[in-house]
């Protein structure tokens, strides 16, 4: 039993790695009436998003409070420690959001985002290919190739942007692949990790069909009945006829 209370304060040990875990609460007291009540203390693990080989050993050190403790028995007690493992959970992955899209052939456009699982110790990159050039291509100023920097912060998005390519033919809605290959890294935990590969619909604007005109009618504002007349005199009329989109075959 104490002669007067004892308080006591709790941190991590300066030779320890502050940001591994949370303490409540910092400090606690015992008195003369409530010395037989054990106290809790409350020790949590804290993400840290970064891949760790080893997990960390985190020491918690238990000391007296000296300047408000005044029963000298206990003031003169050295500090307890307790040291705590925190289980690391972060593992390496490139995460793609959105990866089926729709594009159109009036040159409509799409994004999808690239994420990362964990802090890289190392510049990660990734590159696109387009799987058919013909129906769609990288948004203005999209590069071919995404890259995250050394220790981005764990928010960190990349934005590719897809835009749809107009090809004249009436092919119907087309479907295809935008390959994303496997990453570069000096950071053995993301080299040659292959993220999901994204597909695209490009819608088609394009219908088949045949234009008849006439020179002084460029627009086609044809008669209803369609009927010109010509002469035996040698009276000739002339008529446009144009394909509305390109024919895949003669």
């Amino acid at each position: 039993q104490p002669k007067s209370s004892v308080h006591f304060v709790v941190g991590v040990d300066p030779s320890s790695d502050t940001d591994e875990v949370t303490l409540s609460p910092l400090s606690f007291a015992f008195n003369e009436m409530d010395w037989r009540t054990p106290k809790t203390v409350t020790i949590t693990g804290m993400p840290d998003n970064i891949i760790e080989v080893v997990d960390p050993l985190v020491s918690i050190d238990v000391a007296i409070n000296d300047p408000s403790t005044f029963d000298m028995e206990y003031k003169v007690l050295p500090k307890q420690q307790v040291n705590v493992t925190n289980i690391d959970i972060d593992k390496p992955g490139i995460k793609v959001l959105d990866t089926t899209l729709r594009t159109h052939e009036s040159g409509s456009s799409a994004t999808f985002r690239f994420a990362l699982n964990s802090i890289p110790e190392k510049n990660v990159s990734v590159d696109l290919v387009i799987g058919d050039a013909t129906e769609g291509a990288l948004g203005t100023g999209q590069a071919a190739t995404i890259v995250f920097v050394e220790n981005a912060p764990i928010t960190t998005e990349y934005t590719v942007t897809i835009v749809g390519v107009d090809d004249n033919i009436d092919d119907g809605d087309i479907t295809y692949t935008i390959q994303t290959l496997p990453s570069i890294s000096q950071d053995a935990n993301y080299n040659s990790i292959n993220p999901i590969d994204v597909v695209v619909v490009n819608e088609d604007d394009d219908t088949a069909g045949v234009s008849i005109t006439t020179p002084g009618d460029p627009d086609g504002n044809l008669p209803a009945t369609n009927v010109y007349e010509t002469s035996e005199t040698g009276t000739a009329q002339e008529f446009i006829i144009k394909l509305m989109t390109q024919p895949e075959n003669p």
